[in-house]
Protein backbone atom coordinates (compact mmCIF):
# COMPACT_ATOMS: atom_id res chain seq x y z
CA UNK A 1 0.00 0.00 0.00
CA UNK A 2 1.21 3.58 -0.44
CA UNK A 3 1.81 5.95 2.10
CA UNK A 4 -0.81 8.79 2.41
CA UNK A 5 0.16 10.51 5.18
CA UNK A 6 -3.40 11.34 6.96
CA UNK A 7 -4.78 12.92 4.36
CA UNK A 8 -8.44 13.77 4.98
CA UNK A 9 -10.93 14.34 2.13
CA UNK A 10 -14.63 15.56 3.04
CA UNK A 11 -17.40 15.79 0.72
CA UNK A 12 -20.09 18.22 1.58
CA UNK A 13 -23.47 18.80 0.01
CA UNK A 14 -27.05 18.85 0.02
CA UNK A 15 -28.78 15.50 1.29
CA UNK A 16 -29.39 13.59 -2.27
CA UNK A 17 -26.73 15.77 -3.72
CA UNK A 18 -24.51 12.16 -4.37
CA UNK A 19 -22.22 12.58 -1.77
CA UNK A 20 -21.98 8.73 -0.27
CA UNK A 21 -21.95 7.37 -4.20
CA UNK A 22 -18.95 9.66 -5.44
CA UNK A 23 -17.46 9.10 -2.07
CA UNK A 24 -17.62 4.92 -2.72
CA UNK A 25 -16.52 5.75 -6.58
CA UNK A 26 -13.31 7.48 -5.23
CA UNK A 27 -12.55 5.04 -2.86
CA UNK A 28 -12.92 2.61 -5.05
CA UNK A 29 -10.85 4.26 -8.22
CA UNK A 30 -7.93 5.06 -5.05
CA UNK A 31 -7.51 1.27 -3.81
CA UNK A 32 -7.66 0.15 -7.48
CA UNK A 33 -4.24 2.15 -6.94
CA UNK A 34 -2.99 0.49 -4.03
CA UNK A 35 -4.08 3.20 -1.30
CA UNK A 36 -4.85 2.42 1.89
CA UNK A 37 -8.82 4.28 2.33
CA UNK A 38 -10.52 4.31 4.92
CA UNK A 39 -14.12 5.49 5.43
CA UNK A 40 -14.77 5.41 9.28
CA UNK A 41 -18.48 6.91 9.11
CA UNK A 42 -19.94 5.24 5.88
CA UNK A 43 -18.82 2.08 8.35
CA UNK A 44 -19.95 3.28 11.62
CA UNK A 45 -23.12 4.54 9.57
CA UNK A 46 -23.89 0.28 8.12
CA UNK A 47 -24.43 -1.01 11.85
CA UNK A 48 -27.33 -0.77 13.22
CA UNK A 49 -29.22 2.05 15.55
CA UNK A 50 -27.54 1.10 19.30
CA UNK A 51 -24.10 0.50 18.02
CA UNK A 52 -23.93 3.92 16.62
CA UNK A 53 -25.48 5.81 19.02
CA UNK A 54 -22.92 3.99 21.34
CA UNK A 55 -20.03 4.64 19.20
CA UNK A 56 -20.90 8.28 19.33
CA UNK A 57 -21.35 8.88 22.81
CA UNK A 58 -17.29 7.46 23.37
CA UNK A 59 -16.54 9.48 20.96
CA UNK A 60 -18.01 12.52 22.44
CA UNK A 61 -16.93 11.37 26.34
CA UNK A 62 -13.24 10.95 24.57
CA UNK A 63 -13.76 14.52 22.76
CA UNK A 64 -14.44 15.60 26.17
CA UNK A 65 -11.85 14.59 28.32
CA UNK A 66 -8.49 14.36 26.30
CA UNK A 67 -9.55 17.97 24.38
CA UNK A 68 -11.41 20.13 26.78
CA UNK A 69 -10.87 23.53 25.31
CA UNK A 70 -11.97 22.58 21.93
CA UNK A 71 -14.85 20.88 23.29
CA UNK A 72 -15.42 24.33 25.60
CA UNK A 73 -14.78 26.23 22.38
CA UNK A 74 -17.48 23.88 20.75
CA UNK A 75 -19.88 24.66 23.01
CA UNK A 76 -20.14 27.97 22.89
CA UNK A 77 -20.53 28.04 19.30
CA UNK A 78 -23.12 25.72 19.82
CA UNK A 79 -24.52 27.87 22.19
CA UNK A 80 -24.11 31.25 20.17
CA UNK A 81 -26.08 29.68 17.18
CA UNK A 82 -29.58 29.27 19.41
CA UNK A 83 -30.49 25.81 18.59
CA UNK A 84 -34.20 25.20 18.00
CA UNK A 85 -35.08 22.97 20.76
CA UNK A 86 -33.14 20.98 22.92
CA UNK A 87 -33.79 17.93 20.74
CA UNK A 88 -31.79 19.61 18.19
CA UNK A 89 -29.09 21.15 20.93
CA UNK A 90 -28.09 17.69 22.04
CA UNK A 91 -28.07 16.60 18.60
CA UNK A 92 -26.00 18.46 16.67
CA UNK A 93 -23.36 18.41 20.21
CA UNK A 94 -23.16 14.61 20.21
CA UNK A 95 -22.75 15.18 16.12
CA UNK A 96 -20.56 17.76 16.72
CA UNK A 97 -18.26 16.01 18.91
CA UNK A 98 -17.83 12.74 17.47
CA UNK A 99 -16.68 13.91 14.06
CA UNK A 100 -14.48 15.78 15.76
CA UNK A 101 -12.77 12.74 17.98
CA UNK A 102 -12.92 11.05 14.44
CA UNK A 103 -11.07 13.51 12.37
CA UNK A 104 -8.43 13.30 15.42
CA UNK A 105 -8.03 9.39 15.20
CA UNK A 106 -8.11 10.29 11.27
CA UNK A 107 -4.97 12.68 11.44
CA UNK A 108 -2.97 10.02 13.32
CA UNK A 109 -3.17 7.26 10.47
CA UNK A 110 -1.51 6.36 7.47
CA UNK A 111 -4.25 6.40 5.21
CA UNK A 112 -6.12 8.14 2.80
CA UNK A 113 -9.55 8.97 5.03
CA UNK A 114 -12.51 10.55 3.01
CA UNK A 115 -15.56 11.44 5.20
CA UNK A 116 -19.51 11.84 3.33
CA UNK A 117 -20.48 13.32 6.92
CA UNK A 118 -17.37 15.12 8.41
CA UNK A 119 -17.06 18.19 10.42
CA UNK A 120 -18.77 20.63 7.66
CA UNK A 121 -21.48 18.61 7.27
CA UNK A 122 -21.52 18.56 11.23
CA UNK A 123 -21.50 22.40 10.91
CA UNK A 124 -23.95 22.59 8.28
CA UNK A 125 -26.45 20.66 10.64
CA UNK A 126 -25.64 23.07 12.94
CA UNK A 127 -26.64 26.17 10.83
CA UNK A 128 -29.86 24.47 9.68
CA UNK A 129 -31.27 24.29 13.34
CA UNK A 130 -30.22 27.64 14.77
CA UNK A 131 -33.12 30.01 15.19
CA UNK A 132 -30.69 33.07 14.00
CA UNK A 133 -30.46 34.80 11.05
CA UNK A 134 -27.87 34.33 8.32
CA UNK A 135 -26.56 37.78 8.73
CA UNK A 136 -26.30 37.07 12.48
CA UNK A 137 -24.72 33.53 11.93
CA UNK A 138 -22.09 34.67 9.87
CA UNK A 139 -20.54 37.38 12.56
CA UNK A 140 -19.44 34.38 14.48
CA UNK A 141 -16.10 33.59 13.58
CA UNK A 142 -15.46 29.72 13.29
CA UNK A 143 -12.14 28.52 14.76
CA UNK A 144 -10.83 25.95 16.43
CA UNK A 145 -12.28 23.39 14.08
CA UNK A 146 -10.23 20.42 12.21
CA UNK A 147 -10.23 21.09 8.80
CA UNK A 148 -9.68 18.22 6.23
CA UNK A 149 -7.01 18.25 3.77
CA UNK A 150 -9.12 18.54 0.63
CA UNK A 151 -12.56 19.68 0.84
CA UNK A 152 -15.31 18.01 -2.36
CA UNK A 153 -18.27 20.48 -2.84
CA UNK A 154 -20.79 18.58 -4.73
CA UNK A 155 -23.19 20.23 -6.27
CA UNK A 156 -26.41 19.26 -8.40
CA UNK A 157 -29.73 20.72 -10.13
CA UNK A 158 -32.52 22.00 -7.63
CA UNK A 159 -34.95 19.43 -9.66
CA UNK A 160 -32.67 16.23 -10.27
CA UNK A 161 -31.99 16.81 -6.13
CA UNK A 162 -35.84 16.70 -5.97
CA UNK A 163 -36.44 14.06 -7.25
CA UNK A 164 -33.47 12.04 -5.42
CA UNK A 165 -35.34 13.20 -2.47
CA UNK A 166 -38.60 12.35 -3.29
CA UNK A 167 -37.17 8.28 -3.89
CA UNK A 168 -35.95 8.14 -0.49
CA UNK A 169 -38.37 7.08 2.56
CA UNK A 170 -39.70 9.57 5.03
CA UNK A 171 -37.40 8.98 7.74
CA UNK A 172 -34.39 9.44 5.40
CA UNK A 173 -34.34 13.06 4.22
CA UNK A 174 -36.01 16.07 6.72
CA UNK A 175 -36.03 18.17 3.70
CA UNK A 176 -38.70 19.37 1.19
CA UNK A 177 -38.76 20.60 -2.28
CA UNK A 178 -35.74 22.77 -2.45
CA UNK A 179 -35.98 25.98 -4.91
CA UNK A 180 -33.19 28.91 -3.99
CA UNK A 181 -35.28 30.11 -1.58
CA UNK A 182 -35.19 27.43 0.55
CA UNK A 183 -33.94 27.91 4.08
CA UNK A 184 -32.18 24.51 3.54
CA UNK A 185 -30.29 25.67 0.33
CA UNK A 186 -29.44 29.01 1.78
CA UNK A 187 -27.88 27.19 4.78
CA UNK A 188 -25.76 25.14 2.84
CA UNK A 189 -24.66 27.71 0.39
CA UNK A 190 -24.02 30.25 3.17
CA UNK A 191 -22.20 27.77 4.93
CA UNK A 192 -19.91 26.92 2.36
CA UNK A 193 -19.36 30.43 1.71
CA UNK A 194 -18.22 30.93 5.78
CA UNK A 195 -16.28 27.66 5.86
CA UNK A 196 -14.54 28.65 2.22
CA UNK A 197 -13.33 31.70 4.02
CA UNK A 198 -12.06 29.56 7.09
CA UNK A 199 -10.14 27.12 4.22
CA UNK A 200 -8.64 29.43 2.28
CA UNK A 201 -6.97 30.35 5.64
CA UNK A 202 -5.74 27.28 6.58
CA UNK A 203 -4.43 26.66 2.76
CA UNK A 204 -7.08 23.81 1.80
CA UNK A 205 -7.80 22.89 -1.08
CA UNK A 206 -11.45 22.99 -2.21
CA UNK A 207 -12.91 21.80 -5.57
CA UNK A 208 -16.69 22.01 -6.64
CA UNK A 209 -18.41 19.49 -8.74
CA UNK A 210 -21.08 18.55 -10.99
CA UNK A 211 -23.19 15.24 -9.99
CA UNK A 212 -26.37 15.72 -12.10
CA UNK A 213 -25.11 12.53 -14.31
CA UNK A 214 -23.56 9.74 -14.36
CA UNK A 215 -20.89 11.15 -16.75
CA UNK A 216 -20.62 13.70 -14.58
CA UNK A 217 -20.30 11.39 -11.28
CA UNK A 218 -17.24 9.53 -13.62
CA UNK A 219 -15.38 12.85 -14.71
CA UNK A 220 -15.66 14.08 -11.00
CA UNK A 221 -14.10 10.56 -9.17
CA UNK A 222 -11.12 11.45 -11.71
CA UNK A 223 -10.77 14.73 -10.89
CA UNK A 224 -10.59 13.83 -7.61
CA UNK A 225 -8.10 11.29 -7.56
CA UNK A 226 -5.88 13.65 -9.48
CA UNK A 227 -5.88 16.64 -7.00
CA UNK A 228 -5.24 13.53 -4.28
CA UNK A 229 -2.36 12.51 -6.34
CA UNK A 230 -1.05 15.65 -6.69
CA UNK A 231 -1.07 16.72 -2.99
CA UNK A 232 0.12 13.25 -2.07
CA UNK A 233 3.36 13.74 -4.46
Amino acid sequence: MKNSSGLIVEFIGMPGSGKSTLNNKVKETLEQNEFDVENPTADIASKNRLIRVMIKLIYFGLELLFHPLAALNYMRFIFFTKQKSFKDFSKVTLNLFYISYLMRKSENNNSITILDQGILQALWSVFLSSRLTFGELSKYELFEFIIPDLIIKVEVDHQILNNRLEKRSSNQSRLGQITSENRDFKASEKLFNLLNGLAEKNQVSIIKVKNNTEEQLLNSKCLIKNEIDQLLA
